[in-house]
This record gives structure tokens, C-alpha cells and sequence, in this order.
């Protein structure tokens, strides 16, 4: 998928002029106790509209995301997000690129599972296709395609030096953490907002 751009994305439609404003602003933001973040912010914003991924991507998630959800699901989808091992500098097509190596998910088809035998059937099945009997009575699991991509921007790009200058800090902290941003979902929204 490198070199292919995909379509979803958090951000609105806005140029590259307005969003350099939005880096600037994120970028001096005071923290009065951790003035790096304003660094990590900046980062995480140039990653999502640089690599055009979604905050999921990038921070991570857990699917079912509520607790209700979790309790009556099989399925429970860790994914801590991007470590620093997952960046990369290449040389592609004659220039020098920021690699990144991450997880896409994709939502599956949803079936009904079998009471009796634990098969999954479609939607539209009123008999189970394993053992035959009626699913009248049925739990519904939602499965995700998952499949890791390398995608990769021109070093060259102002934006990426935010990410670049983010990766430098967290390798030459005294306690390298292996997660780039290392918060949650909800944070990073708050970020993007």
C-alpha cells in the first residue's frame, strides 16, 4: 500500500497554508510542567494529516470500545498504536522519505454465531450452515480486517519535521518509552480538536 494514498481521514479539507497555522499554534502551546508536549501535539497532528490515518491508527485502540460491548463480545482487539521502531528514513524514487510502519483495520462483515456449533452464518440465514439448526435465538460478532502498511512522505516535507523532531527527543530521553504518543484515544482528540 506505500506510495498509495488512502482516502479516510480525520481532518477537514483545508490547505496546506491553513494547516501550517494549525502546526504553529499546537507547537507553541505552553505547557507550564511539560513544555515537550507541545512538541508531542504537533507531532501527532502532522502524523495524522501527513499519513492521512485516523487518531486509531496512529494512538491505538480497543474494539468493542465500551464496556457493555466488551462483556458480551468474544472478539477484544488490543492495538497500542505506532512504536518508535515503526519509523524509518528510506530513499524511494530518488529521495530521501519517512517510512512508517502501522496497522489499518477495516470493519468486517457482522454474522450471527450458532448457538449449538459457534458457526458463523450471514444476516440473512435463518438456518445455522454447519448443523441446522434454527438461529432464532443468535449472538451477532463483528470481526475486523486487519492488515500493516508501510507508508511513507518526502523528508523534505516542512511538516514532517515536527514528527522527525518528536522522534529525536523521545530517542535521546533519559526513559525512552517505545510508544510514540502514548496517550489515549480521547486525548488525542482533544489534541486534533
Amino acid at each position: 500500500m506505500a506510495g498509495k494514498k488512502r482516502s479516510a481521514t480525520d481532518f477537514p479539507n483545508i490547505t496546506r497554508s491553513e494547516f501550517a497555522q494549525i502546526l504553529e499554534k499546537a507547537r507553541n502551546t505552553v505547557y507550564v510542567r511539560c513544555p515537550y508536549l507541545a512538541m508531542r501535539d504537533a507531532s501527532l497532528l502532522a502524523f495524522e494529516f501527513l499519513f492521512k490515518t485516523s487518531v486509531s491508527e496512529g494512538v491505538g485502540s480497543v474494539f468493542p470500545e465500551n464496556r457493555k460491548d466488551r462483556e458480551e463480545s468474544k472478539f477484544l482487539d488490543k492495538y497500542e498504536g505506532i512504536r518508535l521502531d515503526d519509523f524509518d528514513i528510506a530513499t524511494g524514487r530518488g529521495r530521501d522519505v519517512l517510512r512508517c510502519h502501522f496497522r489499518v483495520l477495516k470493519r468486517g462483515c457482522r454474522k450471527k454465531i450458532c448457538e449449538k456449533c459457534s458457526t458463523r452464518n450471514d444476516l440473512s440465514a435463518n438456518y445455522c450452515k454447519e448443523c441446522g439448526s434454527t438461529l432464532v435465538t443468535v449472538k451477532f460478532d463483528s470481526r475486523l480486517e486487519e492488515h500493516y502498511v508501510w507508508d511513507s512522505v518526502r523528508l523534505d516535507d516542512p511538516f514532517a519535521h515536527y514528527i522527525i523532531e518528536w522522534l529525536d527527543f523521545l530517542r535521546n530521553s533519559k526513559d525512552p518509552n517505545p510508544w510514540i504518543w502514548d496517550i489515549t484515544r480521547q486525548r488525542a482528540w482533544q489534541i486534533c480538536e
